[in-house]
Parts: C-alpha cells; sequence; structure tokens
C-alpha cells in the first residue's frame, strides 16, 4: 500500500513498504489490515512475520469475521471474489497468531453496518457500482482488531 507507506512516512515513521525475505530488517512493529483474505497460505505467511519482528515485537492484525456467519445475508455487503481467497473467524485468527508464535493482547469486535457504511451503499447503489444496501445495525459482521506480541 504505497499511499499509506507514503503518509506514515510523511508523519516521520520509519516504514518499510516491501515484501518479507531473508534480506527484511527486524523491527519493533508490524501490521496486516484486511491481508488475510488474500492470501492461500496465511500460515507460512505468519511464519514469515514472526521472523522479521524483533523479540517482544507487536503485530496489529485486522479481519473480519466472516467465518463464522452462518448465512450470506449475515454479511453487510459484496464478498469481493475471486479477490478474497479466504474467511476467517475469530477462532481461526487466534490459532494462526497460536501456531506463529503470538500471544494474543486483546480483540476488538467492531461492527461495520452502521449509518454511514449504510449510507455510503446506497450512494454506491445509485451510481451503478455492485453493492448490496442493507438495513443498519442488522449484521452479525465484525471487523476484528487484534493486537498481538511475539512469543518469547
Amino acid at each position: 500500500m504505497e499511499p499509506k507507506a507514503r503518509a506514515a512516512k510523511a508523519r516521520g515513521l520509519n516504514v518499510i513498504n516491501d515484501y518479507l525475505g531473508p534480506s527484511t530488517p527486524k523491527t519493533q512493529y508490524a501490521s496486516l489490515v484486511n491481508v488475510f483474505s488474500h492470501l492461500n497460505d496465511f500460515d507460512g505467511f505468519m511464519r514469515q512475520v514472526h521472523a522479521v519482528l524483533l523479540e517482544g515485537g507487536e503485530l496489529f492484525f485486522e479481519t473480519g469475521n466472516a467465518a463464522e456467519l452462518k448465512l450470506r445475508s449475515n454479511f453487510p455487503g459484496t464478498l469481493g471474489l475471486p479477490d478474497h481467497v479466504a474467511l476467517a473467524g475469530e477462532k481461526h485468527v487466534i490459532g494462526y497468531l497460536d501456531r506463529a508464535g503470538f500471544d494474543i493482547v486483546s480483540i476488538n469486535r467492531v461492527r461495520v453496518d452502521g449509518l454511514i457504511y449504510t449510507a455510503k451503499n446506497v450512494v454506491k447503489s445509485l451510481i451503478g457500482r455492485e453493492t448490496l444496501v442493507k438495513l443498519p445495525y442488522a449484521s452479525a459482521y465484525r471487523t476484528l482488531r487484534v493486537s498481538a506480541k511475539k512469543r518469547a
């Protein structure tokens, strides 16, 4: 996300915007926002993230709880297929992070189907974009925001 990297650099943060690999410098913090659903091998990817974090390094991880939803109609928007190759739920996220060597510090569950989300979808629909217009506050979908620490 080059635009986000530029914005963070403009605020004085030291940002590495590159693929993970053996030459990636160690860092204290990593952020994975809406990455999970785009990866085929999340376990392998998390091992790479673990490898670039310093001891006690911190991870911010965000994804949805779509795998917990019983019906497609519980999801507040389009699924974005085939761009999204996997869906997770809270227990999946906890398992992936545990296997990769992380301890959960906190999990915040944030609803996305409020009035602003509904209004945006109405506008998208009016301009001809694919979207679902649903009543606000009717979805079981939540964004999971997870803070985790690299296990010693």
